[in-house]
């Protein structure tokens, strides 16, 4: 790509191959929606056991809001051992962009990559740059009692700590004490560079000096006009924002001080079925620094396994109270359906009975209605034989009339 405004050094543009039928469809969308494509690359892990979350963190030695982070991420990195991998960075200008050098242009950026004019003044090494001009912090304001200068110098320092200690935890012993015992104020405004308050975190955390000293001398000082190889690799991997995190390439987390978010956000990138114990134990846990101090065991609070027994407890509990509450409404119910039924039952039995009765009369009356017949022929037939045996020619005459009715 051309380098139209001459700032070579300062454009760094990561390149990706991919399809056409990609990225037509991208073009599509700026050209007819005309806005800015976001686009996201993930690279999947073929192999997520044992898998190390790489975590980078930017952030200036005299940052307030960082202190917090720097004292009590130790722990995290400590519980999570070799499944992490952390990398410490510093904000450094590039005084040769930034007007510094007599070689150098009139404007340039910031610490924070932001383009922004340079007066020579901010140039002097007591002020803000080292080395000549070439390794600059220009927003020195921020931090009162410290210049830029006084920055860099420390950044360096701590660089070569982490270079010769960075396999234990002497790193973070230093970051720590150095926020509480050298942090400059308005009562001591000349901590933070203090020879003296230095060596004494230095025989504290058992950090051998004349080591460091050598360091950052090896690696090109700060007083001549050279160049330091290791804030030459601070200044290819400037934020635009510190306190910055950076996490597994991907994650980014501005203005990052809370190191419990940082380590949910670490624990996440585990896979489910490979995280570590500290992440298990101690995400859920309500005094989570507690359980990583603790080797993952958690004591303020139950562990996921105790959580599910005590939820089942609760659940059973909760559900021998609903039965007792429910049990008078249950007992009214069975009663009700209880008279329903009795109702119907004998509804249908006094229908039945009704019926029967019915049928009774019934009967009842034809059996009257036959003997009554049964009756009658009976005392026709009397009739008949008593007018047999008195017979006279009126009763004669009946007689035959009978006959003939019965006929």
């Amino acid at each position: 790509m051309a380098d139209l405004d001459g700032l070579n050094s300062a454009i760094e543009i990561p390149s990706f191959l991919i399809t056409k039928h990609d990225s037509d469809a991208i073009k599509t969308v700026m050209k007819e929606q005309n806005r800015v494509v976001r686009v996201q690359i993930d690279f999947g892990v073929s192999d997520p056991k044992d898998r190390v979350v790489d975590y980078k963190f930017w952030f200036q030695p005299g940052e307030k809001s960082a202190f917090r982070f720097v004292t009590e991420f130790k722990d995290i990195v400590v519980a999570l051992g070799d499944r992490v991998s952390f990398t410490p960075f510093y904000p450094i200008s590039d005084g040769t962009l930034n007007a510094c050098r007599p070689s150098s242009t009139t404007s340039g950026y910031d610490t924070y990559g932001n383009a922004k004019k340079v007066l020579m003044s901010d140039c002097s090494p007591s002020f803000s740059c080292t080395n000549g001009g070439r390794y600059c912090v220009f927003e020195s304001d921020l931090f009162p009692f410290v210049s830029g200068a006084d920055l860099v110098a420390e950044s360096l320092r701590r660089l070569c700590i982490w270079d010769q200690h960075q396999i234990g935890l002497k790193w973070w012993d230093y970051i720590r004490e150095f926020a509480v015992q050298c942090h400059s104020d308005a009562e001591n405004p000349a901590l933070f560079t203090s020879k003296d308050c230095i060596e004494k975190i230095y025989e504290q955390v058992g950090i051998d000096g004349s080591k460091i000293d050598l360091c950052m001398q090896y690696n090109g000082g700060l007083a001549d006009d050279t160049v330091n190889t290791m804030l030459e690799k601070q200044l290819a991997n400037r934020p635009g924002v510190v306190p910055y995190s950076l996490i597994d390439n991907r994650y980014e987390l501005y203005d990052a001080t809370d190191p419990e978010d940082v380590f949910l956000v670490i624990c996440e990138e585990f896979p489910s079925e490979d995280k570590p114990l500290a992440c298990n134990n101690c995400v859920p846990c309500n005094d989570w620094q507690d359980c990583l101090k603790n080797g993952g065991v958690c004591k303020s609070s139950s562990t996921p396994q105790d959580t599910e027994d005590s939820s089942q407890e609760n659940s059973h509990a909760t559900l021998s109270v609903g039965q007792f509450l429910l049990l008078p409404l249950y007992n009214m119910l069975v009663a009700l359906l209880l008279l329903v039924v009795g109702l119907l039952g004998y509804r249908h039995i006094s229908g039945r009975s009704s019926s029967f009765g019915d049928c009774n009369r019934a009967f009842s009356k034809a059996a009257s209605e036959e003997e009554e017949g049964e009756n009658e022929d009976l005392r026709t037939g009397q009739q008949v034989e008593f007018d047999q045996v008195f017979e006279t020619p009126e009763t004669s005459s009946k007689a035959n009339e009978r006959s003939n009715m019965i006929v």
